[in-house]
């Protein structure tokens, strides 16, 4: 297992401190919301992007890991018209490239209020763009990370982490698989006991609490550290929380590193 955590968990002013800090603890990844790096049109800032992933490499050791937040902003939803669904598309084509320029091959699939259902029959609709989009993510080796997000999101589709894995289980596309979302497990009062036989189908986990508060110590994630490992899982363990400031950070990396290094 490879150690992250994702740049929207500080302020902007504190990212050299806080790459510093990364190295130090022998993290290796570092997780982008594209936006928080380049605030206005963030998909069309290739060159820079591919800048700024070799600086992360060269100065910090930093992979780009994944990716998150890839539609902030945007108030289109999956369900709606068929105008809203191309537009989604053609702005997660330019979320997949600026992933390639930076050498990402994950990105968490959240979004919760854009795929959120109105009716039965958006169900149907919402899982044919997961393909589509994971048809597109494949074609430049990244992956689509499904994220189960319970109510409190303010969505209705997939809110729990079986759904998630039953759903990408049964579509059983190479480029379709799901974030395991601490926070989501803990928001459901959820059990570890689905994840034990379905560690193929994760390809990127979030150490996180509910409405993205600071990470605190759990006896559950000692029991996912045991699972991960019993099952050779080699990718990111990912912390994700609201901005807070570097010493509580330093506190959450220390014990990260404690439980899944």
């Amino acid at each position: 297992m490879k150690l992250c955590a994702s740049n929207i968990g500080w302020p902007s002013e504190c990212d050299d401190t806080v790459y510093g800090l990364m190295k130090d603890y022998g993290f290796k990844g570092l997780e982008i919301a594209p936006s928080r790096i380049f605030p206005q049109n963030p998909y069309e800032h290739l060159r820079e992007a591919s800048e700024f992933a070799a600086k992360m490499k060269a100065d910090y050791g930093l992979c780009i890991a994944s990716m998150q937040s890839i539609w902030y902003g945007m108030t289109q939803r999956i369900a709606g018209t068929s105008q809203d669904r191309r537009e989604l598309l053609e702005y997660t084509r330019k979320a997949v490239r600026f992933a390639d320029a930076v050498s990402c091959r994950n990105i968490v699939f959240g979004c919760p209020k854009n795929r959120n259902m109105l009716h039965p029959d958006d169900e149907a609709v919402i899982v044919q763009f997961l393909v589509d989009v994971a048809d597109e993510a494949g074609k430049f080796g990244v992956v689509i990370a499904l994220e189960p997000n319970p109510e409190i999101y303010g969505t209705n589709f997939v809110n729990t982490t079986s759904q998630a894995l039953g759903l990408v289980s049964r579509l059983n596309h190479p480029s379709l698989k799901i974030n395991l979302d601490f926070g989501t497990v803990i928001a459901n009062s959820e059990t570890l006991s689905s994840i034990h036989e379905n560690i193929s189908l994760i390809s990127h986990v979030h150490i996180s609490e509910p409405e993205l508060m600071p990470v605190k110590p759990r006896k559950e994630h000692e029991e996912l550290s045991d699972i991960l490992k019993a099952a050779g899982y080699d990718k990111y363990i990912s912390i994700e929380m609201r901005k807070i400031d570097t010493e509580t950070l330093k506190q959450v990396m220390t014990y990260l590193r404690e439980v899944f290094a």
